[in-house]
């Protein structure tokens, strides 16, 4: 599915520590959260489409998140890396 209570091809998952859940949502180009008990996740990453802008995700089958909570993306389809910082909502290439 589409919305945030659904997935579309999900290729990759992160549990921390206190049980917050980070998904790679490969077809719809985003990676969400989930904090334990809530009904739908959030997007961290992506979620405007595919493509090659740093407010988007092109393909991608690999994710990394840090003991910061930043997001690390391994995008096939644009050949770069991008950071999504859990402190504010900015992306940049590695």
């Amino acid at each position: 599915g589409y919305g945030r209570s659904e997935l579309y091809n999900p290729y990759g998952i992160f549990v921390s520590s206190n049980q917050t859940m980070f998904i790679l949502d490969t077809t719809n180009y985003r990676v969400l959260k989930w904090q334990l008990g809530e009904p739908i996740g959030y997007v961290v990453a992506g979620g405007n489409g595919n493509g090659g802008a740093f407010t988007q995700i092109g393909a991608s089958y690999s994710f990394f998140v840090d003991d910061q909570y930043n997001v690390y993306v391994s995008e096939n389809g644009n050949h770069r890396v991008t950071v999504w910082f859990s402190r504010n909502i900015t992306a940049g290439a590695l």
